[in-house]
Order: C-alpha cells, then structure tokens, then sequence
C-alpha cells in the first residue's frame, strides 16, 4: 500500500507528455501523430517528406544537443514563481526544426503559446513569417497553443516544418492572456538543411 501512495505521488509532480509528438506546418496547421503510424501525410511533397523524416527521428532520435534551460524573461514579460523548463533539439535537421520541450511550474490548465523570435540582425529572422511593430524589421513566430497540465507542466515532441537556412532565435512561452513571455531560451542556434 505503501508503494502505491508513492507511486501515486510521483505520477502528480512528473510532467505529462502530450499525448502523441506533434508537427507543425504553419501557424495554425498542426496534428497529433498517431502512434500506429497511420498519420494522413500532406499532399505538398516537402510537408509530406518532412513529416516522414520527423516520424523517422522519433523512431531512433538522432544525437540531441546538450538541454537549454528556459528561463524568466529579465525584461519585457512577466516572472512565474517556480516556472522553469527546457528545451532540447537536433542541431541540424532536413526542412525543419526538431525539439523537445519540458515544462513545469506555470498555471495549471492555462494556455500558453509556443514562439520563436528572431532579431534582424540574427540569423534566420528573415525565415519567421511574422512581423514585428511596424517600426521594427524584428520577425517571430507563433506557432503552437498549448495547455498545461492540472499541475501546470507541459512536455511535447515537436517536429516544425520550417524554410531551409541557418537559425539564431529565441524561444519564447508566452501567456494567451496578456501576450507576455513567462519563459524563455535567449538566441541559440540551429540549421534547417
């Protein structure tokens, strides 16, 4: 009985994975991978390519780098006590991005929205189909709502289909509510091949 209740206990303080690895086509179209492999692949034939890749990978991972931390922003968002994450991908994929993401500590069953943010004179923002202020040549990407577990943790496999290019971005969790980023990776690098 013992066990059970501490076994119990852990199974509350773990995160939860998604249910399936996700791929994102564009801001907007995504799907859940089934894990009978029967996903409908796209009838565009670099989507269609990049999704059997991203199943490939998950299947037998190629070498990952070493996890980033996700962090409070030091400016410009908003501070979560206790929120922490990170994330961790391939540095060079074939026509996207591939990352691990691991969350906990945030609001639970809140939603939240994955982004990539670049900087004009950073590799990569030209590739981000966002804009910035009109003020500004600043480009991001928006690309996935998610929702947090009832304990505030998220964790996911995400494959992002992406144009070919070298990358030097910032990952960004940002609040649905208010817009403000509660976590984030500063610049990092990653090439789309």
């Amino acid at each position: 009985m013992k066990t059970l209740l501490c076994l119990a206990g852990l199974l509350l303080i773990v995160p939860r994975l998604s249910s399936a690895p996700i791929v994102v086509y564009a801001k907007g179209d995504s799907t859940q991978l089934k894990a009978d492999g029967s996903t409908p692949k796209p009838t565009d034939a670099a989507r269609a390519a990049f999704l059997t890749a991203f199943e490939a990978d998950l299947a037998r991972p190629a070498a990952f780098k070493p996890p980033l931390k996700l962090i409070p922003p030091p400016e410009l968002g908003r501070t979560v006590p206790g929120a922490r994450g990170q994330i961790q991908f391939h540095a060079a994929f074939p026509l996207g991005f591939v990352v691990n993401l691991s969350i906990t500590g945030l609001a639970p069953d809140h939603r939240y929205v994955l982004r990539l943010k670049g900087n004009p004179h950073r590799a990569g923002n030209q590739y981000l189909p966002e804009g910035g202020p009109a003020d500004t040549a600043e480009r991001h990407y928006e690309f996935l709502p998610i929702t947090t577990s009832p304990q505030g943790h998220y964790r996911a496999n995400l494959g992002l289909f992406l144009p070919p290019g070298f990358y030097d971005v910032q990952f960004c969790v940002q609040d649905s509510d208010d817009f403000l980023v509660v976590l984030y990776r500063d610049f990092f690098k990653f090439t789309v091949e």
